[in-house]
């Protein structure tokens, strides 16, 4: 089935962490943090190729990148180089 659904089994088999993502799921029903990052080994072997594909195509892409930047270098330069980066990376 492959490493991360091992994983996620794993990860479910603890009381501690099940009843962590119940919780989750019922603090934030209606955002982001409802869901665990490695998949729901339920739902994992049902999820094709093509449906996996798809997603990490709309959401692992660098139009969906949140950059935050600190330090004293100078503003123009980092912002040059993240420009080359994403630049580099939309190409591909």
């Amino acid at each position: 089935q492959g490493v991360v659904y091992n994983e996620m089994k794993g990860v479910y088999s603890s009381a501690d962490a099940l009843h962590g993502r119940l919780a989750m799921r019922a603090l934030f029903p209606d955002n982001a943090y409802q869901y665990d990052s490695g998949g729901d080994p339920a739902a994992i072997p049902q999820l094709s190729y093509e449906q996996f594909a798809a997603f990490h195509a709309q959401r692992y892409a660098p139009s969906s990148a949140l950059l935050f930047a600190c330090g004293d270098d100078p503003e123009l330069d980092r912002l040059g180089r993240i420009d080359a980066a994403l630049s580099r990376a939309h190409a591909h």
